[in-house]
């Protein structure tokens, strides 16, 4: 669950190093829960605003240079699957 009912929704955040990211906000007295859990596609930990709104820190797996992330293509095989954009120039 996001949080309460009348929060719907969340920030997510990207951090390149989540243990650096979650010491800095705890030194400044924020109080930050780390998921234990390192999941497929990184890690997370979740703290919230002033007004009770979650805000979710995201760690991402390293992948190799280049390497799409789970169920990510690439932009090439990407124009393949939906084809010609509107946006392409006319033949």
């Amino acid at each position: 669950m996001i949080g309460p009912p009348e929060h719907t929704w969340m920030i997510n955040l990207r951090v390149s190093d989540l243990d650096a990211m979650v010491e800095q906000l705890r030194a400044a007295g924020v109080g930050v829960e780390v998921d234990p859990e390192t999941y497929p596609n990184g890690r997370f930990a979740q703290t919230e605003d002033p007004e009770g709104n979650r805000i979710q820190l995201w760690q991402p797996t390293e992948r190799p240079a280049g390497a799409p992330g789970p169920g990510r293509r690439t932009l090439h095989e990407g124009r393949e699957r939906l084809g010609p954009s509107r946006l392409d120039p006319a033949p």
